[in-house]
Order: C-alpha cells, then structure tokens, then sequence
C-alpha cells in the first residue's frame, strides 16, 4: 500500500530505531562500567585487532608455510608484505615494540575519511544533516565498531573499496567509472566474494564493462604471484585453500547458513557432518534462488540487498564484520526517492536492528553475541525473498490477462 509522498520517509524509521538503540547500549555499558562489551564484542576471546596481527605476522614469514587456517590470496598478502617492510620493530630512545598499531590507526582514518566522502557522493539528494547522522551509525554500529575496527578485518578495506566503487560507478566522468571498475577487481582480488558485485554491470547489459572489469580481476588476482614466487607461490596458495576447505567448516553459529543448519541440527541430534552436508544444500538453494531473482526481478535496493548477502551468510567463513557490506544497499534505498509503501518502514526498522541491536537474544555459544542482529537478517531476507516472487507471480498473473 502506497503512502503520500508527503508523509514521513520511510529510511527516518532506519535512523530513529538505529539512534535508540545505539543509546541504549552505551547507557548499558556506562552502568555495567563495562562489562556490558561482552554481549556486543564479537571475539572477546582474542587479542584485540587479531586479524591484522595474524595479516602481519604471516607476511614476515614465507608464503603461506605458516597457517593453513587462514587463507588469502596474494594480493592482499602483497599489500600486508609492504606494511611489514616500512614498520620498524623498534627504533632509537624507545621503548615501542608495536609500531604497526600506528599504522593501523593511519589506516582506518583513512578508511573513514574515504566513508564520509562516499557517503556524501551517494547521498548528494539529501542533507548535510542526515548524511552525518548515517555515518554516524555506521561508525559505531556493532559490526562496523565491535567487529570490523575490533579485529581490523580486510572486510575494512574492500568494504570501502565498493563504497567508493559504487559513489564513482554511474559517475559522468569516464575515468571515474573507469576507476570504479578497477576498484571492484582490487576489492575481489583481496577477499573473493566483492566478485559478485560484477553482477550488476550484467544485470543492467553494460557488456562492455563487465569484460574489462573481468580483465582488471584475473590480472590482479594473478599479478601479485610475480612478487611473490611465481607458480610455486600459486601452488602453496591452492594447497593451502584445499587443506583449509577440503574438510569443510563444522562449526555451530549463526553467522551462516551453514552454521545454522548445524546448529540446528545438532538440536536435533544431527551429527556435525550430516548437519554440513544438509546445510550446503540450503546454501545452494539460497545461491540459486538469489541469483533467479536478481536477474529476474527489477533492478532495487531489494535485490541488491540479496546479492550482497551472499558475501554474508553464503560464504561459510563468514562473520560478523561482513554485515557492514549490507550498508551499501542501504544506501541505495535512502538514495532512491520513491512513493514509499508501509512495508519500507518494516524493512527499515529490521536493518537498524542488523546494524545496532540490542543483544535481546542470547544462547551460550561462543560466537552468539550478533544472534540478535542475525535474526533480524534472516528475517529480512525471508520477507525480501517472499515479496519479490509475490510481485513477479502478480505480474506474470498481469501479463496474462492483459
């Protein structure tokens, strides 16, 4: 049911609900003096920045001879090998040993300042005001601030790589579209799965740019090898992802589907196999069922929003910080003006809880402390998936009669 236009927009609903809740759980931390982090940190366990110790620590050493649970290709282990190479491990008159974290700091005021120009470029329509207030909850929602910065994840880097590959993508300038397509490549060549954003140059028929984007991908997948020791550093890294993912991942959490069909069914007394197995299927199903009615379905925020899921929930090693990949649909539905429907306001209400919920829901499991941001996502996906088959069965019913 459509609304007038004049009535309140329907993406305010994103930034009240986001708002309150982001109140809510520093007012939680303030009286708990702190102990209210455990229920929103998502590896409390682990060093903070963990993520960026292990990229930094495995670039001094030799090529993927160290860790075959933590696997990337050789880009990102290039860029990772340069940082290494101008950090200092101490220095005159000093009694620093970590002179990295500096570094880490350059890097994620960088990766802000690169946030806020994006958001601004995607945003141009709307108000100073509104553009500072959403990224003000992006920098501090829970799978930005309590995920991403807490580990210093990659999924920071390529997450603001296809920000700005987005703000540049439709751009007038030539080279700027040029660039975004050299950006998603980059993006890809570090974590993979930013791959399927190729999908849109498809889904809107710009052929052209699809094949040079392609190009740009295997070029620098590939390149960074030559730097690196050259096929045999291709073959440690094959052997290293087959050794990683042959046996799969048989771990119980809700960050994937495949963690929840485990979960699920050890419930129900499932063996962990049997539940890796069934939750593959499922994956699949959602794989297919996605990709039919991205390229079947009109062109919106909504099957956007499907199609960066799969960097989400698709993936098996996937975890909390790569929510915040959800933030660019979102932003593709406060771009868009539209006559809104009451239905945006559900959908706004349910990703403010993606990205800022308050831990409502909890289960004793180690990497439970996003399950309620979770729930609030497979929720939204069912209804998303639910709405897009009901509007193109009513418009096939349409095209019948008509």
């Amino acid at each position: 049911m459509k609304i007038k236009q004049t009535d309140f927009e329907s993406y305010k609903i994103f930034i009240l609900v986001a708002l309150v809740n982001i109140f809510a759980v520093f007012i939680a931390l303030f009286i708990s003096d702190g102990q209210f982090l455990k229920e929103i940190i998502w590896s409390g366990r682990s060093n903070l920045l963990a993520d960026f110790d292990t990229y930094f620590t495995n670039a001094s050493v030799s090529f993927y001879a160290w860790n075959y649970g933590v696997v990337y290709p050789g880009l990102p282990y290039l860029f990772y090998r340069c940082l290494v190479r101008i950090t200092p491990s101490t220095i005159p008159y000093s009694g620093v040993d970590h002179w990295r974290y500096l570094f880490v700091m350059i890097i994620l005021t960088l990766c802000i300042l690169m946030i806020t120009y994006s958001v601004n470029k995607l945003l141009t329509d709307r108000s100073d005001r509104i553009r500072y207030v959403i990224i003000f909850i992006l920098l501090v929602s829970e799978p930005f601030a309590f995920a991403a910065v807490e580990q210093q994840n990659a999924v920071l880097y390529t997450f603001v790589m296809l920000l700005i590959a987005m703000a540049w993508r439709d751009s007038d300038s030539k080279v700027k579209k040029e660039l975004a397509l050299i950006i998603i490549a980059i993006a890809a060549s570090f974590k993979l799965t930013p791959a399927v954003v190729g999908l849109l140059y498809l889904k809107e028929k710009r052929y052209k740019e699809a094949v040079r984007l392609l190009i740009y991908g295997i070029v620098l997948f590939f390149l960074p090898y030559c730097f690196l020791g050259g096929i045999d550093a291709f073959r440690e890294y094959l052997d290293a992802t087959s050794i990683t993912f042959a046996g799969g991942y048989m771990e119980p959490r809700p960050e994937t589907i495949i963690g929840v069909c485990i979960e699920v069914g050890s419930l129900l007394g499932m063996e962990l196999r049997k539940g890796y197995v069934l939750g593959n299927i499922v994956a699949n199903i959602y794989l297919i069922v996605v990709g039919i009615l991205f390229f079947v379905c009109k062109k919106n925020w909504k099957t956007e929003f499907l199609l960066y899921s799969l960097m989400v929930i698709y993936v098996n090693r996937s975890y909390p910080y790569t929510l915040i990949y959800l933030f660019v649909p979102l932003l593709s539905f406060i771009k868009d003006k539209q006559t809104p429907c009451k239905s945006d306001y559900a959908y706004m209400c349910l990703i403010a809880l993606i990205f800022t919920a308050y831990p409502i829901i909890r289960i004793n499991i180690p990497t439970a402390t996003f399950i309620t941001n979770y729930f609030c996502l497979y929720a939204l996906i069912i209804i998303l998936i639910a709405d897009l088959l009901w509007n193109r069965v009513r418009q096939a019913k349409n095209g019948a009669t008509n």
